[in-house]
């Protein structure tokens, strides 16, 4: 447990967990209610308007699905020796992203607003999916409560080796997801759109992080 806490490589994981759940709280209360981490409501949503004969947002919709997994590819495309070392390019473009996020207009359409979100979030997922041995997401949080209250049950009740470990990153990453989450309320409740700026604290905290560690 000692050792997990002194790992540098957790606590940039944890960190950038927190800009995930930002992102995430910008989605969803400024953007129209979409969540911008993820593609489950887009492609939910994406089948209903084609049923309904709904041409302009399922096109819409084809767009933020064809950013997010466009983005992936890309990252798949780089050499899994090299994407540690791309890290901090990830953080940088993170970073230009939320800077253009905070300059698209209010009345824009909530969810084509959201493309560089989806595009940020997938970058993010590309490069931190993997935490010591543990897959582990940075973008949203469904798995990462499975697996902290697994992690629990099996420490307390079955006194399961290495559980505690598994609690401590998936509890960890959960817990920094979700202050991320109340950082971003503050931010966009004070400043609104342009409150996505606040999330630049954490993502140059990141970059100290990983520079921290060479």
């Amino acid at each position: 447990m000692k050792k997990a806490w002194k790992d540098p490589d957790l606590w940039v994981h944890w960190v950038i967990s927190a800009c995930g759940g930002f992102y995430g709280v910008y989605a969803v209360s400024l953007r129209g209610g979409t969540f911008g981490s993820a593609q489950t409501v887009n492609l939910i949503v994406l089948l209903l308007r084609l049923w309904q004969g709904d041409t302009a947002e399922v096109l819409r919709r084809l767009g933020a699905l064809a950013v997010f997994s466009g983005i992936l590819v890309l990252v798949y495309l780089l050499p899994q020796e090299k994407r540690r070392a791309a890290r901090p390019f990830c953080v940088l473009a993170e970073l230009a992203g939320v800077g253009l996020c905070g300059f698209l207009p209010a009345e824009l359409d909530g969810l084509v607003a959201l493309y560089p979100i989806f595009a940020l979030s997938a970058l993010q997922w590309g490069f931190f999916f993997q935490v010591r041995g543990f897959g582990c997401a940075s973008i949203f949080s469904t798995n990462n409560l499975r697996q902290t209250v697994t992690a629990a049950a099996g420490l307390l009740l079955k006194r399961e080796k290495g559980a505690a470990e598994r609690l401590w990153v998936y509890g960890g990453t959960l817990l920094f997801y979700h202050t991320g989450v109340l950082y971003g309320i503050l931010c966009v409740s004070l400043f609104t759109i342009k409150g996505i700026w606040g999330c630049a604290l954490p993502l140059c905290l990141v970059l100290l992080l990983l520079q921290a560690e060479k």
